[in-house]
């Protein structure tokens, strides 16, 4: 956490085990909305295809949406849903908590208030416009203020695994998390950032501050170049540089693969145009998770490795 800037988890957590009346404005029929969506056709603008919240993907992700091409890939099932309206379900619960905590004034706040939160006032949208002029729209969680101090809130909810590998080393430009909270504090000019993280698995809860990174216009820029081609010719590369490749996994004494030697990302398998990008090279497999559920795993066909 940095230096002088409070934990705001902690008093979320305490504000958890109180018990008291809850004395933010709260709209019921807003946070039923929300949650409600979920069941509604997802209706977004097809002209806009880089948002805070996409920021982070594959470029040849970002290059399949600026040309509107079909979807062919992973599929808002009901699971898919199911864990939205999840994560919907957990921010308004935590802004609400983190509202109430910090309007009881306790001193560790430092001064800082919730002045707005998505499921609660409401919260306007903000843009940031890279070099070229293209115009990238955001949506926060919520906005924290601190006299003229200005901080971006945003909520997750994840698994365990998630969780765990969160809480103890936070995220850099390897995770996308990363590159859509420093779009947000861009998009509203703050200078940092709070993340408020749930374990779906067991409650647990934890939470960080973000500082904004001087770079991340360049950086993002770059990306968006990559993928302003022609879609099949764009890397399938994501915004640290980091390209999506299949895995070698080979025994090291007989040369023999694996059963997860030519396995691709796991961003491959989230990816709505896995299909349109991977083509007849795609073998798709019913695996187990790390919790012995059923997952879609994707490989390469042994015949096509090395030619993608």
């Amino acid at each position: 956490m940095t230096a002088s800037l409070p934990d705001l988890s902690e008093l979320v957590k305490r504000r958890m085990e109180s018990g008291a009346n809850v004395t933010a404005h709260v709209q019921p029929a807003r946070i039923a909305n929300a949650i409600l969506r979920q069941l509604d056709r997802d209706e977004q603008d097809p002209g806009v295809w880089l948002r805070g919240s996409n920021i982070g993907r594959c470029a040849r992700q970002l290059a399949y949406r600026r040309t509107g091409a079909p979807e062919d890939g992973r599929e808002l099932d009901a699971r898919s849903r199911l864990t939205f309206a999840l994560g919907d379900m957990a921010e308004a619960l935590l802004t609400v908590a983190l509202w109430d905590a910090l309007r009881s004034d306790p001193p560790e706040a430092d001064g800082w208030r919730l002045t707005s939160a998505h499921q609660i006032t409401g919260q306007p949208a903000a843009t940031f416009a890279l070099p070229d002029g293209e115009t990238v729209p955001c949506h926060v969680d919520g906005l924290l203020r601190r006299g003229d101090d200005l901080a971006v809130l945003e909520v997750k909810s994840m698994s365990g695994y998630g969780f765990t590998r969160a809480e103890q080393e936070g995220w850099g430009r390897d995770e996308s998390y990363w590159w859509q909270i420093q779009a947000y504090m861009h998009a509203y000019d703050a200078p940092r950032a709070y993340v408020l993280v749930l374990c779906k698995d067991s409650g647990a809860l934890a939470g960080w501050w973000m500082e904004r990174d001087g770079e991340f216009i360049d950086l993002v820029m770059r990306h968006a170049l990559r993928a302003r081609g022609e879609p099949n010719g764009v890397l399938r590369m994501l915004p640290d540089g980091t390209e999506l490749e299949p895995r070698e996994d080979l025994h090291k004494t007989r040369g023999t693969p694996n059963q997860n030697h030519g396995r691709l990302p796991w961003q491959c398998a989230y990816c709505p145009f896995f299909r349109t990008c991977w083509g007849d090279a795609l073998d798709e497999r019913v695996t187990r998770d790390w919790r012995g559920r059923p997952s879609r795993a994707l490989f390469l066909h042994s015949a096509t490795r090395g030619a993608e």
